[in-house]
């Protein structure tokens, strides 16, 4: 299926705009690269154990290697969060994160819970290395904007994977829709026939 990649640039921009994500934000985002990815590692194992323990999430999985390669991809598309890179590839991913979570049922609460996990790990990773430097207010204000750089960049992930999951979910159900009117209407049509054959 293609899409307009150049429209979803647009959009994200929008979303990033709108959200008042800044070139300082950007800059903030990528000086705390370091300690995102030292403990995104811990922190994916940690949540995927939760996975592997939640029913409702788990038989999504058909296999340990299964739920490992989401883990990877997922880890991949962090690292690309935290280094700030939301081009072309960005897009495309968070397209297919959107779409693959409507297809196979994955309701946004499992999402939203799943990135509520990270970030709480991120947030408390990036306090506990840079607290015991800060002491004057700049220090305080760089960290302020660290942290906020850090959570708007989470929730313009997760509300654009989001969008995706609604506008697939949608048009599934207009296609389930419009198959369910077709079935009634070839079965009134064929019984109307019966009926005309007594005749």
């Amino acid at each position: 299926m293609d899409f307009d990649h150049s429209v979803d640039k647009k959009e994200l921009l929008q979303r990033m705009s709108f959200s008042n994500f800044s070139d300082h934000n950007l800059k903030a985002l990528i000086e705390i690269r370091p300690i995102i990815g030292k403990a995104l590692g811990p922190l994916l194992d940690e949540f995927y154990g939760v996975v592997s323990r939640t029913p409702e999430v788990a038989r999504l999985f058909n296999s340990p290697s299964d739920m490992n390669k989401a883990k990877s991809a997922q880890m991949k598309h962090w690292q690309a969060i935290a280094a700030g890179d939301f081009g072309a590839e960005y897009v495309a991913t968070v397209r297919r994160i959107g779409m693959t979570h409507a297809r196979i049922g994955l309701e946004p609460r499992w999402y939203i819970g799943g990135y509520a996990r990270i970030a709480e790990g991120l947030i408390a990773a990036v306090v506990g290395q840079l607290w015991s430097t800060v002491s004057l207010p700049a220090q305080r204000n760089r960290l302020a904007l660290s942290l906020g750089a850090l959570v708007k960049a989470i929730f313009i992930d997760m509300d654009y994977a989001i969008s995706v999951y609604i506008a697939e979910s949608e048009k599934h159900r207009l296609v389930a829709e419009k198959e369910s009117q077709e079935t009634r209407d070839k079965a009134i049509a064929e019984e109307r026939e019966q009926v005309s054959e007594l005749f």
